[in-house]
């Protein structure tokens, strides 16, 4: 897959998944991530932690606000925004891919 949604309905559908080569470093509440193809370092606040440790496994963009939920007080809307924005920052970064059901 390309690392990008190809629409609005596979934003629930697609599940993500952390692209294992990256490097990833826990600080204390923030983290970084070197992108071995790109030599780009990434910072994540503890928000971006949380995000990054549910996309260990595939995970549906469903699955992965259900945790940034059960951890932070926020409300549904603003968590799924939040959480999209990450996810397309993160796939347009090519940290993250895009798992093909079929093949996870």
């Amino acid at each position: 897959m390309d690392g990008s949604f190809s629409n609005e309905s596979s934003l629930t559908t697609d599940r993500v998944r952390a692209v294992k080569e990256h490097l990833y470093s826990d600080l204390k509440d923030e983290a970084v991530i070197l992108n071995m193809e790109n030599g780009k370092y990434y910072g994540l606040n503890a928000v971006g932690v949380s995000i990054w440790k549910a996309i260990q496994q595939p995970a549906t963009i469903e699955q992965i606000e259900s945790v940034v939920m059960q951890e932070y007080d926020v409300d549904h809307e603003t968590c799924h925004n939040e959480v999209v924005l990450f996810i397309r920052k993160m796939a347009a970064e090519k940290l993250i891919e895009i798992v093909d059901e079929k093949s996870a």
